[in-house]
């Protein structure tokens, strides 16, 4: 269990991490050799392809972390059952939008993978490859939801003495 618990909390900054650092070597690549007048074709389309993976694995770290960008103005108006509320219906519409995006991108990666099969123009990597980010992205981002919405649950029915303890 402890490994499940570490892959847990610590997958999407792994993935991040290697896919960033990953990035940052293949556009400075591109720098240089376009400064010495070799450029490498490759390396913008590998380039880019990576940021869109980027993209959509940090959004799911910024479910897990309550990161996104949220208008807060009626948090200050309503007192605690009114903020659970508020959380748990702002929960409820990302995760309808999480699944619809999944369910829509597995149909565009089954697509491009079996019946219009595609191939990028300058690596000639599958389709389905970059499109496959949507799918893993949206369906982290659902898990860490349903993971935010039960901790949510957890923190309305802890007494206000424990909330505090585990800030602390």
């Amino acid at each position: 269990m402890k490994v499940l618990r570490v892959i847990d909390n610590n997958l999407e900054k792994f993935l991040c991490a290697i896919i960033l650092s990953v990035m940052t070597v293949i556009i400075f690549l591109q720098i240089v050799f376009r400064f010495v007048g070799a450029p490498l074709a490759w390396t913008e389309e590998l380039g880019r392809y990576l940021f869109i993976w980027l993209i959509y694995l940090s959004s799911a770290m910024a479910v897990k972390l309550r990161a996104h960008i949220k208008v807060d103005v009626l948090k200050v108006v309503f007192h605690k059952k009114g903020n659970f509320l508020l959380d748990l219906i702002s929960n409820a519409f990302f995760l309808v939008f999480a699944v619809a995006f999944t369910y829509y991108g597995w149909r565009a990666v089954i697509r491009l993978s079996i019946t219009y099969p595609q191939t990028s123009a300058t690596l000639h990597l599958p389709m389905w490859i970059p499109y496959f980010s949507i799918v893993l992205g949206c369906a982290l981002m659902a898990i860490r939801l349903v993971q935010d919405t039960v901790e949510l649950v957890r923190e309305y029915r802890a007494p206000e003495s424990e909330i505090k303890e585990v800030d602390a």
